[in-house]
């Protein structure tokens, strides 16, 4: 036996190839798809089984109206905007993908921040004016800089490794303290004013919802450059506009949806490109475990309905 229903939400189903796509639809005796922004509540009443997509929220309202829901797959690392604890009080299994974005989100983040220390995008501005030779060329080094990372999960942790990897001062902040990790603890405002680059990994929950706030925005230093590639709750948006606005801080956020791009329009110092991009060895990794995750899934069904 298989599933009765999977719901699909958000478009997933495009981030697949024809053997993972093939191998979900044989999971489910029948499938049913949701496009993002889309009311999913008429698909949810007999719905045994749910994979939303990145971002795509899933609240009370949602769940309560999925009666026959037991098993609830986020096809992302975060659970985020899904009310998790709800869920599993309802007793539905909740799952996400974890790790498989760790390398190319991290590899991200340092050709962020090595862009930035190399000026190269005023350098290409530069040179389409004509100026080969610079007198202040606008680099500096990033050996021996201080890279702050707010978050010391899989993915800070990496990114710390990279960054140290390049000589870089590593110090980091997070809820938990990790004196095992080899890198130097910091209370978060003083990283945050010292520090000359700043990845953001932190998962948002109720604790870390604001935890970036316009007071610990106005102390970072001018010229610092701040990279988040968690979600843009975390952060007050409205003073990080006043300081790209001044272009006294650099700024790039993964998450940004059209409506935070448009905000932050003439702001000099708000830096695209916004995205992270899915490299071909985590999108086969994503799909590979997403699957696995969805059979044990239907195996667990099959036994309950004996």
């Amino acid at each position: 036996m298989t599933l009765s229903k999977l719901v699909i939400i958000g478009g997933v189903e495009g981030l697949l190839d024809a053997e993972h796509r093939q191998g979900v639809q044989a999971l489910a005796d029948a499938v049913a798809t949701v496009p993002r922004g889309v009311d999913p509540g008429p698909e949810l009443g007999d719905a045994e089984a749910v994979v939303l997509a990145f971002g795509v929220p899933f609240d009370r309202v949602a769940i309560d109206s999925a009666l026959k829901l037991r098993y609830l797959q986020v096809a992302s690392t975060a659970f985020d905007v899904v009310d998790v604890e709800y869920a599993r009080g309802r007793g539905i299994i909740v799952r996400t993908l974890p790790d498989y974005m760790t390398e190319p989100v991290a590899q991200f983040v340092l050709a962020v921040m090595l862009e930035q220390a190399s000026g190269l995008t005023q350098g290409r501005q530069l040179r389409r004016e004509g100026n080969l030779f610079p007198l202040a060329y606008p680099a500096r080094q990033f050996r021996g800089s201080r890279v702050g990372v707010v978050g010391l999960g899989t993915i800070g942790a990496r990114v710390a490794q990279m960054a140290r990897g390049l000589g870089a001062e590593v110090r980091y902040w997070s809820r938990n303290r990790k004196d095992d990790t080899g890198f130097q603890y910091q209370d978060l405002d003083s990283l945050l004013a010292e520090a000359d680059f700043v990845s953001v990994n932190l998962a948002l929950t109720e604790q870390t919802r604001g935890i970036i706030n316009a007071s610990r925005i106005a102390a970072m230093p001018a010229g610092a450059v701040f990279v988040c590639t968690a979600p843009l709750e975390l952060v007050d948006l409205t003073a990080l506009r006043e300081r790209t606005t001044a272009n006294d801080l650099r700024v790039v956020l993964n998450h940004a949806l059209p409506e935070t791009m448009s905000y932050f329009d003439n702001c000099p110092g708000f830096i695209e490109p916004p995205l992270v991009y899915l490299s071909p060895e985590a999108h086969r990794i994503m799909q590979d475990r997403l699957l696995s995750d969805l059979r044990a899934s239907a195996t667990a069904a099959r036994h309950d309905h004996r």
